[in-house]
């Protein structure tokens, strides 16, 4: 039987593309800073683009660079053969008809170039907000208040991604039953993920990506070697970012996501009790219609809702708790599907810059 839900109406997907558009499109990646790096080339390059994030089932969020406003199929191929020479990855070239897009070409990387890294920031503590929003805030105020609520510019996953170590532990549920504890666990580029299981058949394990190489041990047993880059993209899914999702990268992803600049209000709603305002993008050729409930009372996200033809994703945001003075996480997450609930996720532990056991981060055996 199927949870009550007070989810965020989400428009079908609506498209303002004319027969004459054609874009270029980056691989899908786990990460925003991989997505980020590949539309900062872009620019570099002169070309309009930004950045993507998109639902996968079975995998999560993906997200894509676009580089968009080609009149011409030539100067988009152009485009895409400077994007793809200079960052070293294969993108794909698109048209616009009718509202759809078409694969017109694939561009495979050239020798590749390196991508830019980020410039390190400054930490600054910023406590959240405690003022209820005013009847009459714009979207810009309720931002603004939003991002000061979930630590600032420089709170959240800026904080998370400067220290030097990460420990994080969560419960998660699934429908069929299945209850596991994940430990995730992060220094410099080692990572380490612990998988127990408390109810159902499946079997437990730990995997360690170090500087040694990737190690797998499935129910305490013999570790087996594997591809460290497969094995990093397979942790990084448990990781704060991508569990905790936009609740802890707010500020990062409201001002470098273009669909988050084109929000505009539409009403409110009520999140277990709490009145929220919803904020609300319809969509476009290349991303989904969003829409966000932010808390009347304290500015945090309460509801991510994401959607179009098909069906939409819901995931919801409960009891936060400040961890660090400028980290708020919410020790609940939980994910519909079309309104069948898919994940619940309840934070145990969040710990930034502890030190880790020593076994955790060694080659085992050794």
């Amino acid at each position: 039987m199927r949870r009550a839900l007070a989810v965020l109406c989400i428009a079908l997907w609506s498209t303002v593309a004319t027969a004459s558009d054609w874009y270029v499109e980056g691989p899908p990646v786990q990460t925003r800073a991989d997505a980020v790096s590949m539309s900062q080339v872009a620019k570099a390059a002169g070309y309009k683009s930004r950045v993507v994030r998109r639902y996968k089932h079975g995998s999560g969020w993906e997200y894509v660079f676009v580089a968009e406003g080609f009149e011409e199929r030539l100067a988009a191929s152009q485009a895409a053969r400077v994007i793809a020479d200079q960052t070293g990855r294969g993108v794909s070239v698109f048209s616009s008809v009718d509202g759809g897009a078409e694969l017109a070409e694939t561009v495979n990387a050239g020798p590749g170039g390196k991508l830019p890294r980020e410039e390190a920031v400054a930490k600054t503590v910023v406590r959240p907000g405690k003022a209820r929003l005013p009847a009459d805030a714009d979207v810009d105020q309720i931002l603004a208040a939003a991002l000061k609520a979930h630590g600032g510019d420089h709170g959240g996953l800026a904080l998370l991604d400067e220290a030097e170590s990460v420990r994080f532990r969560f419960r998660r549920t699934l429908p069929d039953g299945t209850v596991t504890v994940h430990t995730y666990a992060r220094s410099g580029t080692q990572r380490y993920l612990d998988v127990r299981v408390e109810q159902g058949d499946a079997k437990g394990s730990t995997l360690r990506v170090l500087d040694g190489g990737a190690f797998l041990q499935v129910d305490g047993g013999a570790p087996t070697r594997g591809d460290a880059d497969r094995a990093l993209e397979t942790v990084e899914r448990f990781s704060p970012a991508r569990v905790l999702d936009l609740s802890v990268s707010f500020a990062q992803e409201v001002k470098g996501r273009a669909e988050l600049q084109k929000l505009h209000l539409d009403g409110q709603t009520t999140v277990e009790g709490a009145t929220c305002r919803v904020l609300r993008f319809d969509g476009d050729r290349v991303s989904r219609p969003i829409a966000l409930a932010v808390g009347d009372d304290d500015q945090l996200l309460r509801q991510l809702a994401t959607g179009g033809e098909g069906g939409g994703v819901v995931k919801q945001f409960d009891q936060y708790e400040q961890v660090e003075p400028s980290l708020m996480i919410p020790k609940r997450v939980r994910s519909w599907i079309d309104r069948d609930l898919v994940d619940d996720v309840e934070v145990l532990e969040l710990a930034v810059g502890t030190r880790l056991p020593d076994d955790w981060l060694a080659i085992p055996g050794d």
